[in-house]
C-alpha cells in the first residue's frame, strides 16, 4: 500500500466512508505536501507569521506606513505620548526581523474600526422670524 492509499484510508475513516469526501482531503493534502516539498508553502506552524511586507499588504497598508506605526508603538512602550494607532508585533532583537501574527493584525483592525452613530431624529427649525401671515408679531 503507498502512502496515497494510506491518507486515503486514514480519511475514508474520519468520514466514515465518504469517498468523494476523502478523495478531496487526499488530494488536498498530496498538494500541501508537494508545495512543503518544492519549498513554496510555509509550514503550517509559520502560516500565521508575516513579516513587515506581507503585514502591510495584510493591513493594506504600504510597508513605510506600517513601520511608522511600529516606531510609534516603541515610543509608546517607552512611556511617550503618541499620537495615532500602535500595532503589537515581535522582534527578537535590535535591526531583526519584525514579525506579525495574523490574530494581532486582525485586533489592530478591530481596535481601528469605526462604529457609525445612530442616525440623530429630525429637528423642525422653526423661522427667526415670527410674524404671521398678515405681518404681526405674535
Amino acid at each position: 500500500m503507498t502512502d496515497t492509499e494510506a491518507i486515503f484510508q486514514k480519511f475514508c475513516q474520519l468520514t466514515d466512508g465518504d469517498k468523494a469526501a476523502a478523495a478531496s482531503l487526499t488530494l488536498a493534502d498530496a498538494l500541501n505536501r508537494s508545495l512543503e516539498a518544492s519549498g513554496t508553502a510555509k509550514p503550517a506552524a509559520q502560516a500565521d507569521i508575516l513579516n513587515l511586507k506581507e503585514a502591510a499588504v495584510y493591513l493594506g497598508l504600504s510597508e513605510s506606513g506600517l513601520r511608522k506605526i511600529v516606531d510609534r508603538t516603541y515610543r509608546a512602550r517607552s512611556g511617550r505620548p503618541v499620537n495615532g494607532p500602535t500595532i503589537e508585533f515581535s522582534q527578537p532583537g535590535k535591526g531583526s526581523c519584525i514579525r506579525f501574527r495574523r490574530e494581532w493584525l486582525d485586533a489592530f483592525i478591530d481596535k481601528q474600526r469605526i462604529i457609525p452613530a445612530p442616525p440623530k431624529p429630525a429637528v423642525i427649525h422653526r423661522s427667526r422670524n415670527r410674524r404671521d401671515s398678515r405681518g404681526l408679531d405674535y
